[in-house]
Order: structure tokens, then C-alpha cells, then sequence
């Protein structure tokens, strides 16, 4: 039994491959918005997190509902320390504002 393999003239990265996918099928945002929240998770930990009634990014935006006023009072101090954190988590500018309500 002999295989006919072809070997490609080119590779690709699974990452790239991915992208593609997830462009074609229109989930790039919604991938984007989840590690958006995770990242949101790990920067503010868990306490702060929990506090986090809603949370859901729209046009560039993290929207979050906070349960205390006391923790809304200090991220909203900290909007740009928290803005920067999750884009480095994230790796990529996809925050430029939060939104608290």
C-alpha cells in the first residue's frame, strides 16, 4: 500500500489558521470580548471580581456593573492602570475606555 502525500510548498501557523477562522465565522469579537473578561479577572482579582454584577465589551469599551460603590470609586480611580493591565494581558489595544455603572 503506497500513500501519495503531497508535502505543502508552504506552513502555517496554527495561530494564523485560527485568526482566519475565526474571522470567517464572525467570532472574532466574541473571542476577543471573552479574553477581554478573563484578563479583567486576573488584573482585578478575585474579590473585586465577584463584586462585578455585569461585564461585556462593546465598541472598544469595558462595561461593567459594580455591586459596591466603595469599588466602583477605586477602579474608576485606577480606570488607566486597569485599561493598560488588561491590554498587556490581552496582547492588544482592544480597551481604550471603561464604562462604570
Amino acid at each position: 500500500m503506497t500513500h501519495n502525500f503531497k508535502k505543502r510548498e508552504t506552513t502555517r501557523h496554527i495561530s494564523e489558521i485560527i485568526k482566519e477562522m475565526l474571522n470567517g465565522y464572525k467570532l472574532n469579537n466574541k473571542f476577543m470580548s471573552v479574553k477581554v473578561i478573563a484578563a479583567y479577572k486576573k488584573v482585578v482579582g478575585d474579590y473585586i471580581y465577584k463584586n462585578t454584577e455585569e461585564a461585556y465589551v462593546y465598541e472598544n469599551k469595558l462595561y461593567l456593573k459594580i455591586a459596591s460603590s466603595i469599588i466602583k470609586a477605586e477602579l474608576s480611580a485606577n480606570e488607566h492602570l486597569i485599561i493598560k493591565s488588561i491590554n498587556e494581558e490581552v496582547g492588544d489595544t482592544c480597551i481604550q475606555k471603561i464604562i462604570f455603572y
